[in-house]
């Protein structure tokens, strides 16, 4: 019997009993446990239909690619009741498989470890066919996995679900599902074929959206990356602060407990706080010397600017809203719009503090650097009205435990 499949509730069972105790014939009993092997396969259905689903929902919400393939493996083990499997991708430049995600029984060695020539051969058979891989139930080339083959490596069974996603571009080959087993009790069933198939659709699509997202966090590291590389080369005052203000901001928003998701929106939006900086003119930009009041208010636009550098980037539209409040104050004195208190992120609250700070124990064209001393009661100075004052303690906590990151 397959271990997977559950005995039938104890009322049904029993009643089950009674009737075939009390039958005279061959054929009443073979028609009672026909009707139980019945009752089995569909309480089998029932219960792994809702092991698909959850596995869905903890694909769905499982971002990292090599985490999808672990989950997608431990479920697939679930749902059959495999001893071993391994999840092979396809490498598009070798044009081969590979195996990035292995788990085995203690009882499998590794002379008939994923490498081994009968199960590439039944990886293959199964992804360049499209179609799920069942032996001994069912079979596609005796030649590959036939009988002496599995008897061979001590196998009873064999099953491999290649990972086709349905997309918006067409149909994407991603790799394979490959599961067996040694339990000469338990084989592999069209039932369980038929799960693996619609499972394996599903890990797919999670699969082919976690390499999507991967391929977004990368293109929108590398732009943030061209953005701060821009406004360096325009200003060399600039330079190393744009990633001290990011790394004092992370810190600060760590030491407040922002989740992760947070602290990396947190950190590139901090990293972007003066892009706007790149449309600024030079004059004002390099003065030495006090700024007259068109010079201020064209100084003032940088905020703006950086949101409008950014506007057009939609993975970026979190530090959008971020860059577009790095000038307001928490008693709303500050710029453009004059907002203040709680219609202002705290985000936006911590790059105002790190940038304050950056700024004030940093050398400039225009004065040398603060000691700690006095750029600390500049902060205090000034919370509760330019500053978020739970965002100044938080800083100030932050500082003294984990110290000052050096300065150019």
């Amino acid at each position: 019997m397959n271990k997977f499949i559950p005995e039938p509730s104890d009322k049904v069972s029993r009643i089950i009993d009674l009737l075939r105790n009390r039958s005279d014939s061959d054929e009443q009993i073979a028609l009672l446990e026909q009707l139980r092997r019945m009752i089995q396969h569909v309480q089998s259905r029932g219960a792994r239909t809702g092991i698909v689903a959850g596995a869905a929902i903890q694909l769905a919400e499982t971002e990292s690619p090599v985490d999808v393939l672990t989950a997608t493996l431990n479920e697939a083990i679930k749902l059959t009741g495999a001893e071993r499997g391994f999840v092979m991708m396809w490498n598009e430049e070798k044009r081969s498989l590979e195996k990035v995600i292995s788990a085995a029984d203690e009882n499998f060695s590794e002379t008939r470890g994923p490498d081994n020539e009968f199960c590439k051969n039944v990886a293959n058979l199964a992804f360049h066919s499209g179609t799920v891989l069942i032996h001994p139930t069912e079979t596609h080339d005796t030649s590959v996995c036939g009988q002496a083959c599995t008897n061979k490596l001590g196998l009873c069974s064999v099953l491999a679900a290649p990972l086709i996603a349905e997309t918006d571009k067409g149909q994407q080959k991603l790799g394979v599902v490959y599961l067996d087993i040694m339990n000469k009790e338990h084989d592999f069933t069209a039932d369980d074929g038929e799960l693996m198939r619609q499972f394996a659709a599903l890990a797919a699509l999670s699969i082919a959206h976690s390499r999507t997202t991967k391929q977004l966090r990368t293109a929108y590291h590398q732009t943030v990356s061209a953005l701060v590389k821009a406004l360096e080369a325009k200003d060399k005052y600039t330079r190393g602060h744009s990633e001290r203000v990011a790394e004092y901001a992370f810190r600060c928003g760590k030491h407040m407990g922002l989740s992760p998701d947070r602290l990396v929106m947190l950190h590139s939006a901090a990293l972007l706080h003066d892009v706007g900086k790149i449309g600024i003119r030079d004059a004002v930009l390099h003065k030495p010397g006090k700024l007259t009041d068109e010079e201020y208010e064209h100084i003032k636009l940088h905020a703006e600017l950086s949101e409008e550098i950014v506007k057009g980037l939609s993975y970026l539209d979190d530090e959008r809203v971020i860059l577009a409040a790095s000038q307001e104050h928490y008693d709303g004195s500050g710029y453009p719009k004059g907002t203040k208190g709680d219609e202002i992120s705290i985000e936006a609250y911590i790059i105002q503090v790190a940038d304050a700070w950056d700024a004030m124990t940093s050398t400039r064209v225009y004065r040398v650097a603060m000691p700690k001393e006095a750029a600390v009661a500049e902060l205090k100075k000034w919370s509760g009205k330019q500053f978020h004052p739970d965002v100044v303690n938080a800083f100030l906590e932050m500082i003294e435990i984990e110290g000052l990151i050096p300065s150019e």
